[in-house]
């Protein structure tokens, strides 16, 4: 009896993972990719980040913190 119901839990996966429709392929238009998710399965974030500072004299080591945003799809 126990095989029987593992064998029936195994089927019932299996056609449920086949139904699944394929993920979709990377889209591209005017040479630029498009995202192919969903825009509310997006994780964003704001963040500060240490930069060289380029605006001073070379050499001098000084940094500066930089506020940045960023999206990427959520798992």
């Amino acid at each position: 009896m126990r095989k029987k119901s593992v064998l029936v839990a195994i089927l019932i996966a299996y056609s449920t993972a086949a139904a699944a429709p394929p993920p979709p392929g990377p889209v591209f238009e005017d040479g630029q990719a498009q995202p192919v998710y969903e825009p509310v399965d997006i994780a964003r974030e704001k963040l500060w980040v240490q930069a060289q500072s380029t605006a001073t004299t070379p050499g001098t080591g000084s940094s500066r913190r930089q506020r940045t945003k960023t999206a990427t799809p959520a798992l």
